[in-house]
């Protein structure tokens, strides 16, 4: 039976991994000696009435683990971040409190890894473009040359961020035959990666592929002034966070021609301001009381992303790089790989105290 005076809160959880996760994770909870909570709570005022009494928290990318917060719950002990990135939590105040935390870096790593080969592949190899045109009745093979599809083998990718993420995306594009260029703010190595400067893999890439943490220094670090020391035609993955990336920087380097591709799982906003909100439905990013948006009040953007996608020139998701339907019984999985070691005090699996890196 788990004792009453131990309490596990999961809080932020919503949409398919909710179902799943609060199918699994009560059990495993109690089986290790802790009550179970589940909690839905975006801002610091509720995840501080929520959490006064837990002494373990499960959190996800919405959930404001501020110094502000950290310093109210003065019961905590453990705090779980069930996703890679984690710029939503102070850690150096909730170490300071002594309150251990860890990440599941390894959760949603081959999705995300996955989903940025599988747009840079579809933009490479003009899949958008020729379906599209071919669901209409066109047969564009006299036109291949002019359309020039190309090859992961021979290209030259560069991955931004050598973390755990950016690494599986690196050994997937070498797998395939790629030349793979690795950028990175901490030193790192990783197989097969040639680590060289930010300049120089924006010099060679034709493939830049996004898999940074939201730290201070990446925040906007591809803007107008990075994306014009991309390669001329190279192609732009985003799957990492939408605010490393200016999109109004993005949209005019593609209409000028200068990328020639780009694949954004994430974005600025989230929803996008252009996008419609179907059935109420919200964002795993976005604050779930706005789920009554069912307008798109920025209809001229949305043509610009539209004619785009006619051209077969932009591969757009819902952020959803992450998702698969194991993902939420791995993320029960890892958490309690977490809750055990912290139990019997032992080293944390991923755990924080130092740099984010994703």
């Amino acid at each position: 039976m788990p004792d009453q005076n131990r309490i596990y809160k999961r809080l932020g959880l919503s949409g398919y991994e909710r179902t799943v996760v609060s199918a699994l994770e009560p059990a495993e909870v109690a089986r290790r000696g802790y009550r179970y909570e589940l909690v839905e709570c975006y801002d610091e005022a509720s995840v501080i009435a929520a959490a006064a009494d837990a002494d373990v928290v499960a959190v996800s990318s919405t959930v404001p683990i501020s110094a502000r917060v950290a310093k109210r719950l003065e019961r905590l002990r453990l705090v779980i971040v069930c996703t890679s990135g984690y710029e939503n939590v102070d850690v150096a105040t909730l170490n300071e409190r002594g309150v251990r935390v860890a990440r599941l870096a390894g959760v949603r790593r081959d999705e995300v890894a996955e989903h940025s080969l599988a747009m840079a592949m579809t933009l490479l190899r003009r899949l958008s473009l020729l379906t599209r045109r071919q669901a209409d009745g066109v047969w564009l093979r006299s036109q291949l040359g002019a359309l020039a599809p190309g090859s992961v083998r021979g290209a030259v990718v560069g991955i931004v961020g050598l973390g755990v993420i950016g690494t599986a995306a690196a050994r997937l594009f070498s797998a395939l035959g790629a030349t793979v260029l690795g950028a990175e703010i901490a030193p790192t190595a990783a197989e097969n990666v040639e680590t060289v400067t930010l300049p120089e893999l924006l010099n060679r890439s034709a493939i830049v592929s996004l898999h940074v943490s939201l730290t201070p220094s990446a925040r906007g670090l591809f803007g107008e002034e990075t994306i014009a020391r991309m390669r001329p035609g190279a192609i732009l993955i985003n799957t990492s966070r939408g605010e490393v990336v200016d999109e109004d920087a993005v949209l005019g380097a593609l209409e000028r021609e200068h990328l020639w591709g780009a694949g954004l799982d994430v974005f600025n906003e989230e929803p996008p301001v252009w996008c419609r909100v179907p059935n109420g439905e919200s964002s795993p990013r976005a604050d779930p009381r706005d789920r009554d948006r069912t307008d798109a009040p920025d209809t001229a953007r949305a043509a610009r992303w539209r004619a785009l996608a006619d051209a077969g020139r932009v591969v757009l998701t819902p952020h959803g790089a992450g998702f698969s339907p194991a993902m939420p019984r791995a993320l029960v999985r890892d958490a309690m790989a977490v809750l055990d070691a912290f139990v019997a005090g032992l080293p944390l699996p991923h755990e924080l105290g130092c740099t984010p890196r994703q």
